[in-house]
């Protein structure tokens, strides 16, 4: 965690960072990175992860999208379709459609929107993401569900 100011941690992230991450979610983007990193070198990964479409899953990740499964991830899209990024009704929507909690509902939605097992808070990669990038993402896992 940096204790950097805000400004000054932004220039430190450098034009690539500045490049991929929008004017307006600027703020945001520093409000969820800054916890999770330990230097400004580190803010390109979670910008590409973040802000463009470059996302991948390991093997690990593959196992736990595979065991939340397509029910899962299809309850996720709804959640989004009735609540948008209100994280807290989007997350109770989840729960009560698959009676996952825990570790089994975190989880497969880190791993679908970040493609990580470890983070920014959820609710911050949800307003940075949006709902548009979620529901893509949501999709993608969807379709690797298939193929196990």
């Amino acid at each position: 965690m940096l204790d950097n100011d805000d400004g000054e941690l932004w220039q430190q992230m450098g034009e690539q960072v500045h490049a991929i991450v929008p004017d307006n979610q600027k703020s945001l983007f520093i409000d969820a990175i800054k916890p999770v990193i330990e230097s400004a070198d580190e803010a390109l990964f979670w910008a590409e992860c973040l802000c463009t479409d470059k996302l991948s899953h390991d093997e690990e990740g593959h196992v736990v999208v595979c065991e939340a499964g397509h029910d899962f991830y299809q309850a996720a899209t709804e959640a989004l379709e009735e609540h948008g990024v209100d994280y807290d009704y989007f997350i109770s929507h989840i729960r009560e459609k698959t009676g996952a909690d825990n570790h089994q509902l975190y989880m497969p939605i880190r791993i679908a929107l970040t493609g990580l097992l470890h983070g920014p808070d959820l609710d911050k990669v949800l307003q940075l993401i949006g709902v548009d990038q979620a529901r893509i993402r949501f999709e993608q896992v969807m379709d690797l569900c298939h193929c196990h």
